[in-house]
């Protein structure tokens, strides 16, 4: 069955030479596995880089991820192309594109086949800031059981649990194109909790995930922050009392009765 997909598809794209790198991208974004096929098979090179287009600088297998081409990133896993590729825009891996649409099922095979789950693109950010900030929950859960450092990061946002109040956000989901939240928060939060991710770094303003968490509360009403702020005092995280004051401050200028949920952490003595 496979090679008479493959034969059909070689009828579909004539010619003694492989298919144009931009058929085959655009065969990609159908996932069009029978062309992708044909390609390798007729000795296209599967580490191509696109020239040009909105995927400009994408080798093929990050394009493929980044286009959720499950189907057409396996064929390229299978015929060797290099894992270790990356965009040359952002230094971004399959991986890295794989974990951005929470595909677990291309992240797994990716994995399986050696890619890096710790590999930082050109801003510093490993796939499971990737996983983390377009909260995908299952993603997140198998770059951790894979061994991805939950505290790796060269990024000015710092590690991955430094981004979760800002990437839930939904004007800032609605400015970037993105759907809401596809699994709460909060799950992930604990998740990289669970796994060791340090409640206390900072980033390169030298804020705190609660510091975050606080600001989100106060400013934008969030329903749900009250919660992961206590997940976050709980797991040790210290609190600074004059930047809450000042959240509570903008909390009622705003007339946010979520706000006033933090006010008696003011008193509260630090653990």
């Amino acid at each position: 069955m496979k090679h008479a997909l493959i034969a059909v598809a070689l009828v579909l794209l004539p010619g003694s030479a492989a298919a144009d790198i931009d058929t085959i991208a655009a065969a990609m974004e159908r996932d069009d596995a029978g062309a992708v096929a044909a390609f390798i098979a007729d000795g296209g090179d599967i580490d191509a880089v696109m020239s040009g287009g909105r995927f400009d600088g994408s080798p093929l297998l990050h394009l493929a991820a980044r286009v959720n081409a499950t189907r057409s990133a396996t064929l390229l896993i299978e015929a060797g192309a290099r894992l270790d590729t990356r965009s040359r825009k952002s230094g971004a891996t399959a991986l890295h594109a794989a974990a951005l649409q929470g595909n677990a099922d291309l992240m797994d095979r990716l994995i399986a086949a050696g890619a890096d789950p710790n590999a930082l693109s050109n801003f510093g950010e490993a796939p499971l800031h990737h996983a983390v900030a377009f909260g995908h929950h299952k993603a997140v859960t198998l770059l951790l059981h894979h061994g991805a450092d939950p505290n790796h990061s060269q990024s000015d946002e710092g590690p991955p649990i430094m981004i979760t109040a800002r990437m839930a956000h939904p004007p800032v989901r609605q400015a970037l194109g993105l759907s809401p939240m596809p699994d709460p928060a909060g799950a992930i939060v604990r998740e990289l909790i669970a796994n060791g991710a340090d409640v206390h770094a900072r980033d390169a303003r030298g804020d705190t995930v609660l510091d975050h968490w606080m600001y989100r509360i106060c400013n934008e009403a969030d329903t749900d922050g009250a919660d992961i702020v206590d997940l976050l005092l709980d797991s040790g995280a210290l609190l600074d009392k004059d930047k809450l004051r000042g959240f509570l401050d903008i909390g009622r200028s705003l007339d946010n009765v979520e706000c006033d949920r933090l006010a008696p952490l003011v008193e509260q003595e630090q653990l």
